[in-house]
């Protein structure tokens, strides 16, 4: 992904609810923000959030709707638009909408969980259920708006996994989409040796001795 130039820039974030407490994406979109903040100015568009960092500016749709998801899609994508269409160096959106120059995919595309290995008549039952639904034709439309003109467009998978689905998916060359995995920011207070003297004392608190190797599982849903 090409480096963000020397000048400060005024970035549009989309992200429907900004708060690290929602999820992996958001915590994701939370992060990249703040750190983005410190050096830009930046504009979170949302439904809700729990925004602590000064330097960035939240706006809330004021239409409080959840359900049907689609046709909440389709009014955030509808309000995100008429507010970030001008006056913004970089619209970043989280979130399935038709807009957006910068594009970060963190679940697998409708498209994939619809048609993934459907051949045949499977394949026709999958077309005619699309067919005959308008949440699925809403889905699958703004799917593919996010993706289109890739060449203009800097679209981001959080995983490699992600990469593949979307490449296969729609078709896309290989260098059209990057990877910016999430990651852990340690406070910069923190020193090697003061690193190493909490670790002993976890240890010693959970019980566990230096002679052991240990594997440590964290997830979510």
């Amino acid at each position: 992904m090409a480096q963000l130039p020397d000048k400060k820039l005024r970035i549009a974030v989309l992200s429907r609810h900004f708060s690290r407490h929602r999820g992996g994406a958001e915590n994701y979109a939370v992060s990249l923000a703040e750190q983005l903040a410190d050096d830009h100015e930046v504009h979170v568009y949302c439904q809700s959030h729990s925004n602590l960092h000064p330097g960035i500016r939240t706006h809330r749709m004021d239409m409080d709707m959840q359900r049907p998801r689609w046709l909440t899609m389709l009014f955030y994508s509808a309000w995100t638009y008429w507010h970030t269409r001008h006056g913004f160096d970089i619209v970043h959106s989280h979130e399935n909408v038709f807009h957006g120059n910068v594009q970060t995919f963190h679940v697998k595309p409708v498209t994939y969980n619809l048609f993934h290995k459907k051949q045949g008549f499977a394949w026709l039952l999958v077309c005619l259920r699309v067919l005959t639904s308008l949440r699925l034709l809403a889905w699958l439309a703004v799917e593919r708006a996010r993706v289109r003109h890739a060449s203009h467009r800097s679209l981001i998978a959080a995983s490699d996994l992600l990469k593949d689905l979307y490449i296969d998916c729609f078709r896309l060359p290989e260098s059209a989409v990057s990877v910016l995995t999430p990651g852990v920011r340690m406070p910069e207070a923190i020193s090697l040796q003061a690193s190493g003297l909490a670790k002993q004392t976890a240890r010693e608190h959970l019980g566990l001795t230096g002679a052991e190797h240990w594997l440590l599982m964290v997830g979510h849903n």
